[in-house]
């Protein structure tokens, strides 16, 4: 443990109670290191950097289905600032949302600093909206703005940050303190160097996503063309009452559903099921796949690392964003393991139960603790022997409307609710794509994890630059 002594006049400035006791805001070793920037490093406060003003964001009064772009503190992917934002009807956005967002802002996560997740907004994001758990810094200047992205993402800046962050159980800074924050005066070559590797890393950055939305389409075209249209969305497609008979008191019998919730029988989605069921290369879920939700660690000796439902993005599995559980175990089954496929299967409003799916390709290289799910996450993993569908491509038909809509129709429960694993083996069919067709989109696949791996070491190395400079 480390024990600092300090006067009370430590957490006044200018005469001014801070109105603050933490002990981390007036530890010596942080206050030392911020004196060498002045000292050494001819360090400037950000706030006398040129930045731009941030647009506000209100809600419109008038009840809308618009669907808009919300970021959240999570969507910051903390491996190399990537942000992969939500789609919600804009009635729905959470009273954080705050900021009419541009392409190239740098979002800067208050919540637990020591993550360091610093993000930069892309034209895909451009107006979209952001929480108030996020502090914008907008630059015009491309080159100053790629530095002080990078240099954001420095141990060095988030050394500050800590510095100032306000809790012990919930740490979090203010948009006030960024501005605090010293920047360091880099030679002309190490900002120039930099700089470049963050253009760079853009760069990946953009193929990756344009490679990803190809093998979107591809995969959309398939099933439209083997599958024909998808069934309804159960909230947006609604015109009027439903109105669902129940023909069979099979339905509710131990060979049915055990269920006469309307969405579950609307005639759409029981036809869809019926087509699917009689085609020739269509499987039932359960034939391949066991499906259950995550749990709770039990209790131990060991470190467990937690992983919520918001670290899935789509594109990739964010494990940086774990939560550390220690003197705990981790339960057998629902250990992760490379292969999983994992959905949300809880959410506030049925529109967005299963809009997070994703697929474990790799597990963290340097973490050797067991990585759990929490319950409102579901792992799908194949059984032993089965190989008919392959996971990545199971993922990504999970994905579009032809498998989130059959996942949500599954649903138990009015407002929100939850999927269950049995239902989920039971009901949903997945179809078999051809040895070729696969063949092209597990090549897709393999570009794809090329470029985000290029993206991460490219940020990596503009950061290096700033911290070699710095040491």
């Amino acid at each position: 443990m480390k024990i600092n002594v300090v006067p009370a006049s430590s957490f006044t400035e200018r005469g001014v109670t801070l109105g603050r006791l933490d002990a981390e805001f007036v530890d010596p070793d942080m206050l030392a290191k911020e004196q060498r920037l002045l000292d050494h490093y001819a360090a400037t406060p950000l706030a006398q950097f040129k930045l731009a003003t941030v647009d506000t964001y209100s809600k419109p009064k008038a009840a809308t289905e618009a669907v808009v772009s919300y970021i959240a503190i999570d969507d910051i992917d903390g491996r190399d600032g990537f942000i992969f934002h939500q789609r919600l009807i804009e009635d729905d956005l959470p009273s954080r949302a705050k900021y009419r967002l541009k392409t190239f802002d740098i979002l800067i996560s208050n919540v637990r600093p020591e993550r360091g997740a610093v993000g930069l907004v892309l034209d895909r994001q451009d107006g979209a909206i952001g929480s108030s758990g996020l502090t914008v810094v907008r630059m015009d200047d491309a080159e100053l703005r790629n530095l002080m992205f990078a240099f954001l993402r420095t141990s060095t800046a988030r050394d500050q940050l800590i510095r100032r962050s306000r809790g012990s159980m919930y740490p979090a800074i203010t948009k006030d303190d960024v501005p605090e924050i010293l920047v360091p005066a880099f030679a002309a070559a190490d900002r120039t160097a930099a700089s470049a590797k963050v253009a760079d890393s853009i760069a990946h950055r953009e193929t990756f996503f344009d490679l990803h939305d190809t093998q979107a389409l591809e995969v959309e075209d398939f099933l439209q063309s083997e599958l024909g249209d998808p069934p309804p969305d159960i909230v947006l497609d609604v015109a009027g009452k439903l109105s669902i008979r129940i023909a069979s008191f099979a339905e509710l019998g131990p060979t049915g559903a055990d269920r006469f919730d309307a969405e579950f029988h609307r005639r759409e989605f029981v036809e869809f099921q019926k087509r699917l069921a009689a085609r020739p290369r269509t499987v039932r879920l359960g034939e391949s796949f066991d499906a259950f939700a995550g749990g709770n660690a039990g209790k131990g000796s060991g470190t467990v690392q937690r992983l919520r439902q918001a670290q899935l993005t789509g594109f990739g599995i964010d494990f940086t964003g774990c939560e550390t559980v220690e003197q705990a175990s981790a339960p057998t089954k629902s250990t992760l393991r490379v292969g999983d496929v994992l959905i949300g299967c809880t959410a506030h409003e049925p529109h967005y139960v299963g809009n997070r799916v994703d697929y474990i390709d790799a597990l963290p290289d340097k973490s050797t603790d067991p990585i759990v799910p929490v319950a409102d996450v579901m792992v799908i993993r194949a059984l032993a022997g089965a190989n008919q569908i392959d996971p990545g491509f199971l993922a990504s038909f999970l994905d579009t409307k032809w498998g989130r809509r059959q996942f949500q129709r599954l649903n138990r429960g009015l407002r929100g609710g939850h999927v269950y694993g049995d239902d989920v083996r039971d009901f949903i069919y997945v179809p078999i794509p051809s040895p070729e067709w696969m063949a092209g989109f597990q090549t897709r696949q393999q570009q794809i994890r090329t470029a985000r791996r290029l993206s991460i070491e490219t940020l990596a190395a503009a950061v290096g630059i700033l911290e070699m400079a710095l040491h």
